[in-house]
């Protein structure tokens, strides 16, 4: 049995963090799969420039973010662990390159799903290897871990694993791994640090709170206020209520603004002038991470409430 690990890459305007992105999980990888979803930034010159140093990325054009999960079909029942990545979702390089050991000989085999820690940062100080932010297991995580071989479909007309797989007769969806729940920050080789709340484009200005692709898909920018509306007039009650929650507002202020705030080493991390070959901005993201997070000092909590 030869187990691979496949990651798969959806982006859309995420020229300041892809190259480190990728450039920390590239060798975690034994394939990855590079999309992009219409991008109008230089998101493209990164990607051309990860394909060209890494022969194992297959770049793919997709305008449609709802045909995604096409792409990992032919990896469904196969000795595969599909690992997805953000372009803002920045890992522990030598914690991936453990947890790769560790599958390469059939950890996990009977989870079908693994989840870790993330830390969903407001600031960052990269000379000192420290950042600041809303973290698991309180804060929901961002790292994408699945075992293809107890999956028996996934529907395919969705964007990249997103809804739930249909698994293998034996295993059920409750068998997945919480290891934030049981592992420190930092005994656990899978962890990422998310920069969700800083701008991930020069498109994107200052913005603190960007909406992800999911949150800017035609079927949601519609309906959230649609939601909102339900939710004013008080008939948001009930099972009603629990359902519209969540979907009456961006996924960032429901799934990762949770929890106190935390201090955590992120030296593993590295920084994007590691990869300024890739990424000719790389100094200039430094210094934007810098500059935010020093704005930011004296009122790091970024929900409105705070």
């Amino acid at each position: 049995m030869t187990i691979r690990i496949v990651g798969i890459v959806l982006v859309r305007d995420e020229e300041n963090f892809l190259a480190w992105a990728v450039g920390n999980a590239i060798d975690f990888c034994d394939e990855l799969l590079l999309i992009d979803n219409r991008s109008r930034d230089s998101t493209p010159d990164r990607i051309a420039a990860l394909a060209a140093r890494h022969p194992k990325i297959r770049v793919i054009s997709e305008a449609n973010a709802l045909h995604t999960n096409a792409f990992v079909q032919p990896y469904i029942g196969r000795d595969v662990w599909v690992f997805g990545l953000d372009g803002d979702e920045i890992y522990d390089r030598e914690g991936l390159r453990r947890l790769r050991t560790r599958l390469m000989a059939g950890a996990y085999s009977r989870n079908w799903s693994i989840s870790g820690h993330s830390l969903h940062a407001t600031r960052v100080d990269l000379d000192a290897g420290r950042a600041t932010g809303y973290t698991t297991p309180v804060a929901a995580a961002a790292t994408k871990l699945y075992n293809f071989a107890l999956i028996a479909s996934w529907h395919e007309n969705t964007q990249r694993l997103h809804g739930r797989p249909v698994l293998r007769p034996g295993y059920d969806l409750a068998g997945w791994l919480d290891r934030a729940a049981t592992e420190s920050w930092q005994d656990c080789d899978l962890r990422n640090l998310h920069l969700c709340f800083f701008p991930r484009s020069g498109r994107d200005g200052d913005v603190e709170v960007r909406q992800n692709i999911t949150d800017r898909s035609f079927r949601n920018v519609w309906r959230r206020p649609v939601f909102r509306a339900v939710q004013a007039l008080g008939l948001a009650q009930g099972r009603l209520g629990a359902y519209l929650a969540p979907r009456a507002t961006i996924k960032k202020y429901v799934r990762y603004m949770l929890g106190p705030l935390v201090e955590r080493d992120v030296s593993g991390m590295l920084r994007p002038t590691l990869h300024a070959e890739l990424d000719p901005r790389a100094a200039a993201t430094e210094a934007m991470l810098a500059d935010l997070s020093a704005r930011r000092a004296a009122s790091p909590d970024l929900r409105p409430s705070a």
